[in-house]
């Protein structure tokens, strides 16, 4: 009988416990008594319940921690008097020191889910609303949704960097969405712009091929000029030279005699009786 009643007394004093894992930390705050509003730090580890309420524990993740707003969740904001929606999430931490986890619970008093919901996701959207508030649909859709972003990620760290918490990054989870009709309005003008992009190219490109072609066949025309020029000057030099030496045209004469000889060398010889040779020399002298 006492040992069972020694074990049902440690499972009530066991289930009377409040529990610290591995990566939490717990904040002891004083309900009433003399201690009353005073809170204490607690790490990993067992910590007694007061039955009678005198104190209570609220625990508080102690490593890097995410979260999204996606679907119905997803924030929206405004530029130009239209709404904006997109899905976007955050990483976030509670600070370490002990000073600064003291301060975080007396500012907001609320669980860790209760401030992501009712504080940190209040403060995004009015983030994301204060960096458009003066940028066009286009810029927050296309042409600056990153430095939306990054803007609005600033606005929410330096708000809650000194409540002890630290907003690690903000980021989209989908392409900001606007409006339909302005949606399909923004993508027809993007279409237009590219479509005229990609004609000057094309322009552009044919012009330059077009200049290659005029430039190939003006190089062609100015190596025939300069061709002819050359042989031009080669002839006068070749004359010039000749008129300066005589000798040069009787050596040149005496060379094409040397070739005429050695083509008549395979010709064939005939031995001509005294009458044949009267008669070839009569003709030559032009006897009748």
């Amino acid at each position: 009988m006492k040992k069972l009643f020694l074990l049902i007394a440690v499972a009530v004093l066991f289930a009377s416990c409040t529990q610290v894992k591995p990566g939490e930390f717990a904040l002891k705050t004083y309900q009433f008594g003399s201690k009353k509003g005073q809170m204490e730090v607690k790490e990993v580890g067992r910590y007694a319940n007061n039955w009678f309420g005198k104190f209570t524990y609220t625990k508080y993740p102690a490593t890097v921690q995410q979260h999204s707003w996606v679907g119905d969740e997803m924030i929206r904001f405004q530029a130009e008097g239209q709404v904006l929606r997109a899905e976007v999430g955050i990483e976030y931490e509670f600070l370490s020191g002990e000073q600064e986890r003291l301060s975080m619970y007396k500012y907001f008093k609320r669980s860790p889910d209760q401030i992501v919901q009712d504080f940190i996701r209040k403060d995004v959207v009015s983030a994301f609303n204060k960096v458009t508030q003066n940028m066009t649909v286009e810029e927050v859709y296309s042409t600056k949704k990153d430095s939306v972003r990054g803007a609005a990620q600033q606005i929410v760290y330096d708000k809650y960097i000194g409540k002890g918490i630290k907003i690690n990054d903000i980021t989209y989870l989908s392409d900001v969405i606007p409006p339909d009709k302005i949606k399909a309005a923004i993508d027809a003008q993007i279409e237009a712009k590219t479509i005229a992009i990609t004609r000057e190219n094309e322009i552009a490109q044919t012009k330059a091929e077009a200049q290659k072609k005029i430039e190939a066949a003006h190089g062609n025309a100015e190596s025939a000029r300069i061709e002819a020029e050359g042989r031009a000057k080669a002839m006068d030099i070749e004359g010039a030279a000749l008129r300066r030496n005589p000798q040069i045209l009787e050596l040149k004469r005496v060379q094409n005699q040397g070739t005429m000889a050695e083509s008549a060398s395979g010709w064939s010889t005939a031995v001509l009786s005294a009458n044949q040779t009267q008669m070839l020399l009569g003709v030559g002298n032009g006897s009748k």
